[in-house]
């Protein structure tokens, strides 16, 4: 059994051959660990990264960097009292038919983790930093 690792700079690949198909998934295992514990450093405390790195789909082999979590009910309720508080019944308008929404209602709160995104800003932020250096001065309340 072969288990090919394409790496992020698409020209870079490793294949590795297993007796069988149990080695496999341990050698998978093994793999997927030592990449989480390298990359916990790299995202936002509380990340799931272990997540992060499973195939999304049971058929897929590639993990993608994205995990998406479902919030508790409580979340949800907080949520709606914020989406209640700035939700405004707008007037209607010429393109708009039908009656016009009083209330918009929150169903769910998803917590979307996803790596890319992540170290995208993350780059932009150390940019920026790095841009301005010394120039800023720290607040006082005066």
């Amino acid at each position: 059994t072969d288990i090919k690792l394409h790496f992020r700079d698409g020209r870079t690949s490793c294949c590795l051959q297993a007796s069988s198909s149990a080695e496999a998934r341990t050698w998978c295992r093994t793999i997927r660990h030592t990449v989480a514990e390298r990359l916990r450093d790299a995202f936002p405390i509380g990340w799931d990264v272990q997540a992060m790195l499973s195939p999304p789909n049971k058929g897929d082999l590639a993990p993608r960097l994205v995990n998406k979590e479902p919030l508790p009910r409580a979340t949800v309720e907080v949520v709606q009292q914020l989406i209640d508080h700035s939700f405004f019944c707008k007037r209607k308008t010429k393109d708009r038919r039908g009656p016009m929404p009083l209330r918009l209602l929150v169903e769910q709160v998803t917590r979307v983790q996803n790596g890319a995104a992540w170290q995208e800003y993350d780059k932009e932020r150390e940019h920026i930093r790095n841009e301005i250096g010394d120039s800023l001065k720290p607040l006082s309340p005066e």
